[in-house]
């Protein structure tokens, strides 16, 4: 007779009770499920909008930093433009487009805007005239936005020449302060004598897309600028310098559609009290009702701009998941499984008792495999490994476990209990190390065994692990008995590893093959890190001399770096001494500054060194990095050209391009300092008739002879020049009408008194005129042509003053 299960033979009234328990237990725990399901899918939802909120914070601080990058490019390009024209006695167009043409590709263009007072606008457009730009003149844009004369103000501040990529046609003659914007970044740099920004401006000429953007002004003074500010400085400003800054190409310009759809970006300049429209707009919307926003300021030029940034419907949908709803799926399926298995528990007690008789009879039958397994268990956690070795040495057999197996490619059936199965595996070259290892912890020198080496996986390929483990049971005389261990898959590092190692020898081998080009890298005391074989070179000391050691003292001229220390320490308002004039203005850029050096067999050197911070991960500054170019032969060629550029070919004076800038120069000075000036120009008589008579190498010796006797009697002071064929003429600074009369008459005599070899007697006609405040070196020119030109009108071979 089949023994009936023990709910069946209860009386039916206590069924129908156990069987109602049974539905309140599994009703209870059905409930508890569902809560605890509500609260992990809240707190899942919770999770995923933090991480979609830390998404977002990283991408918009990414978007911002990039944003703050292209700002400081801005600043530090127009800054280099800055320097050049301050290291430049004059600047002409081509020099400018030539220096600014590597530039052009950031902003929509560059100019030069000279200052100009009221009083000398007419002689300024006639120059500018003069020189080919016959159309020339300034202007402003009229209500139509068409060009009209400019309005009577006080100084000017016109476009004379620029270069732009962008700009279908550049708006020459306009003048800065025409405009709201232009006459307030006028005031603030006039004020601030600093790199300035503007209000947001319409660029004219610029394409539509681009024409909304920004003016970035730097001011030119004579000399370089001075630390003071306001308004007595104003005397030293020879111009203002313009970068044209478009905010759709200051923002998107080198980034990727892809990038650009995932944020919705607007630019506000704080200082503007009406919040629409903005400066710039991304093109991309932003996702409605999203929640998330971030803002942040921007200090650039003296301007607070404000950055908001949200996200994009884009963004949302690539980092935004549901993955609450999976868990309250799961979740619910769970507790309807668990009320179920509750339910059916209940219902059958007297089968679960039976379960637990057998299951209590495996426990105890597995109650030895458990303690062993134990033990393997909690090393395992601790080593945090992939795979579980565990080797019995008086058994002879090793336990794997199925993350080992799995490690190398293999099922579980296709690895036997032998020590050979890793052993075998083993890289041949790897071999002995690994065997030395092992054999010094099984004798007990050393508490742990590890060795990094390479295991052959089922595919062929070799996998690099790290293999550790202990002794866990020694026999009483101390011979081990059991061992556990781990092996880790450290490929990924062994491979960063190797990476490194290649491309520092590529470092290495391009800072060696950079001969022409000296690297060096210090600490902050200037104790040296690294040199290249450039510097040895450059310097003639060798890497075993230097390094470690600091820089030698003699490297640098002493009295440059007393030089340049005080400098920095007026403009930074602190003593600047030993190794900090070096790298004192490095900050969060480079530093770039000319200095001599003095190489080690005492030869000295023009250098131009540019100092870079180096700073550890967290950003502090631990060094820097210095690479210096030889520029000897630059600075000799400029020199040189210099010199060719201002004197004149055939007669070894000066030419007339030197002269111009000696007059400008002579004129502002006596203008200071109230002394008198006077010019002397002679023109040779019947020059031409010398030329067709004698031959053009006779009219050159006369052009030489007479230019060597007029620079034997001739002051250091004064100026000789030759304007052009057989027109020559003396400035004699510091020299009254009067004196000069007296030293063209002594001039005069000396010419018409020697013959020249081969030709004869060679007569000269003089003028003489003095210079008054207030005549430009033009009315002075023309004063004195109008001399010469009398004179010769007279009968040649005499000499006319103009005193009035």
């Amino acid at each position: 007779m089949t023994q009936l299960p023990a709910y069946e033979q209860l009386p039916a009234a206590q069924g129908v009770a156990r069987q109602k328990k049974a539905l309140r237990a599994a009703g209870l725990v059905l409930a508890a499920g569902v809560l605890l399901t509500g609260l992990l899918g809240w707190n899942v939802w919770r999770n995923a909008r933090t991480a979609l909120e830390q998404q977002f914070a990283l991408a918009a601080n990414e978007r911002v930093d990039r944003v703050r990058e292209r700002l400081l490019l801005q600043r530090s390009e127009l800054e280099s433009i800055q320097r050049f024209f301050e290291n430049s006695n004059e600047v002409s167009r081509e020099e400018f487009e030539h220096f600014v043409s590597p530039l052009l590709g950031d902003a929509l263009g560059y100019a030069w805007l000279p200052r100009i007072e009221h009083g000398g606008r007419a002689v300024f457009e006639a120059q500018v005239q003069a020189s080919g730009m016959l159309d020339y003149q300034l202007h402003e844009l009229g209500p139509q936005g068409d060009p009209v004369p400019a309005q009577v103000r006080e100084r000017y501040f016109p476009v004379l020449y620029g270069a732009s990529e962008y700009l279908q046609e550049l708006p020459l003659g306009l003048d800065l302060g025409s405009t709201l914007p232009g006459r307030e970044l006028t005031q603030r740099v006039l004020i601030g004598r600093q790199l300035t920004a503007s209000m947001p401006v319409v660029l004219p000429g610029a394409p539509v897309a681009d024409a909304a953007g920004v003016l970035l002004a730097a001011p030119f003074y004579r000399g370089g600028v001075t630390t003071a500010a306001g308004e007595e400085g104003r005397g030293g400003l020879l111009g203002i310098l313009v970068a044209a800054i478009s905010y759709r190409l200051l923002i998107e310009q080198g980034m990727d559609a892809d990038s650009l759809a995932q944020l919705a970006l607007t630019l506000r300049d704080s200082a503007e009290e009406q919040p629409d429209p903005p400066m710039y707009r991304s093109a991309v919307m932003a996702a409605p009702d999203s929640g998330l926003v971030a803002e942040r300021h921007l200090d650039f030029a003296g301007r607070d701009y404000l950055v908001r940034i949200e996200p994009s419907r884009d963004f949302l949908q690539r980092n935004e998941g549901h993955p609450q709803l999976w868990v309250v799926l799961g979740g619910l399926l769970t507790s309807l499984l668990l009320a179920g298995y509750v339910l059916a528990l209940l219902g059958q007690r007297q089968r679960a008792l039976q379960l637990v008789a057998e299951r209590t009879a495996e426990l105890r039958a597995n109650q030895l495999e458990l303690q062993e397994n134990q033990a393997r268990l909690h090393f395992a956690m601790d080593s945090a490994g992939h795979g579980v070795w565990d080797w019995n040495l008086d058994l002879g057999k090793v336990f794997y476990s199925h993350a080992w197996k799995a490690m190398l490619g293999f099922r579980a059936a296709e690895i036997g209990a032998s020590p050979d199965e890793c052993a075998r595996r083993v890289h041949p070259d790897d071999r002995t190390a690994r065997s030395e290892a092992l054999q010094r912890h099984l004798c007990g020198e050393t508490s742990l065994y590890q060795s990094e080496h390479r295991l052959r996986c089922k595919s062929g390929r070799w996998l690099w692990v790290l293999d550790r483990g202990q002794v866990v049971e020694r026999s009483g005389e101390g011979s081990p008995r059991r061992m556990i261990g781990t092996q880790t898959d450290i490929s990924s590092r062994k491979a960063v590893e190797l990476e490194l190692g290649e491309v520092n020898n590529r470092l290495h081998g391009l800072l060696d093959a950079a001969t022409q080009v000296a690297i060096v890298s210090t600490d902050l005391r200037g104790f040296v890190r690294s040199c290249n074989v450039g510097a040895e070179r450059l310097f003639g000391y060798s890497a075993r001399e230097v390094l470690g050691r600091p820089v030698p003292e003699n490297i640098f001229v002493k009295e440059e770096i007393l030089r340049r220390a005080h400098d920095l320490s007026i403009a930074l308002g602190r003593e600047i001494r030993g190794f900090e004039v070096v790298g004192a203005l490095v900050g969060e850029g480079h530093e770039e500054h000319e200095w001599t050096c003095v190489r080690r067999d005492g030869r000295q050197l023009k250098i131009n060194l540019i100092i870079t911070g180096v700073r550890d991960s967290s950003g502090v500054l631990t060094g820097y990095l210095g690479i210096a170019t030889d520029i000897t032969r630059r600075k000799e060629a400029e020199l040189e050209l210099r010199r060719l550029s201002v004197t004149d070919a055939l007669t070894g004076v000066h030419n007339r391009r030197y002269f111009k800038e000696q007059l400008e120069l002579s004129m502002a000075r006596c203008s200071r300092s109230g002394e008198p000036l006077a010019l002397v120009m002679f023109d040779v008589d019947h020059f031409k008739d010398i030329n067709d008579r004698f031959g053009h190498e006779a009219g050159d010796t006369v052009l030489i002879t007479l230019c060597q006797r007029v620079s034997q009697r001739l002051r250091k002071v004064d100026v000789f020049c030759r304007l052009g064929g057989e027109e020559l003429v003396v400035l004699c600074p510091g020299s009254s009408v009067e004196q000069a009369a007296q030293l063209a008459e002594a001039l005069w005599q000396a010419l018409r008194s020697q013959p020249v070899e081969g030709v004869g007697v060679v007569t000269a006609s003089f003028g003489v005129v003095g210079w008054r405040l207030g005549e430009t070196a033009d009315d002075l020119l023309r004063k004195v042509d109008r001399a010469v030109y009398r004179a010769k009108r007279s009968g040649r071979d005499r000499l006319e003053r103009d005193d009035g």
